[in-house]
């Protein structure tokens, strides 16, 4: 297994998935995870994207739970939800 890969959970089965760059917006950062892989922990000014795969749809019942910390002030701290990788 590479070391980009975290658990997530989508509906009711865990699922490893890897995180990657997203596009031309990765700038000096660097990530890293917990041991039970759970917890990605991104540093410095990257942006990060994770391919849910074919067959699985978003709605407005969909549930997204996540924790955020941060220590700074960033000039953008979001979260996006993108089909085609522009």
């Amino acid at each position: 297994m590479t070391d980009n890969f975290f658990k997530i959970t989508l509906e009711t089965n865990e699922n490893l998935l890897a995180i990657d760059s997203y596009g031309n917006q990765d700038r000096n950062s660097s990530i890293s995870f917990s041991d039970d892989l759970t917890q990605v922990d991104i540093v410095g000014n990257g942006w990060k994207k994770v391919d849910l795969g074919n067959g699985y749809t978003i709605t407005e019942n969909t549930i997204l739970e996540f924790d955020f910390q941060s220590t700074a002030e960033g000039e953008i701290h979001g979260i996006g939800f993108d089909t085609d990788n522009s």
